[in-house]
């Protein structure tokens, strides 16, 4: 499928995400549903950037282990560590960010 349309969202993205080397700070993607935002997002990530998908039929225990496990994939974790909560995952994405 080609990717289309998109010059000002790719744009604004990347000009995010050189801003953000110097300060972190957060971009939300919203729009109807099937218009392509999960794509503008795979779209611009690197090989080296984490991507997290929230499912909302997923509790919370569960969207955690499958994010901490992502984490010791990509070696931010090693495996003995173990998140017991949220706010240690967004403690170590800022730690290793």
């Amino acid at each position: 499928m080609k990717f289309i349309n998109r010059t000002e969202e790719v744009r604004y993205l990347k000009e995010a995400a050189k801003l953000s080397k110097n300060k972190l700070f957060t971009v939300s993607i919203t729009g109807l549903r099937r218009v392509g935002k999960t794509r503008l997002i795979l779209e611009l990530l690197s090989k080296d950037d984490l991507y997290f998908f929230v499912n909302k039929d997923k509790e919370s225990t569960s969207l955690l282990q499958e994010y901490a496990d992502i984490l010791k994939t990509r070696k931010i974790l090693t495996e003995l560590e173990v998140l017991t909560d949220w706010d240690a995952f967004f403690r170590i994405l800022l730690e290793h960010g």
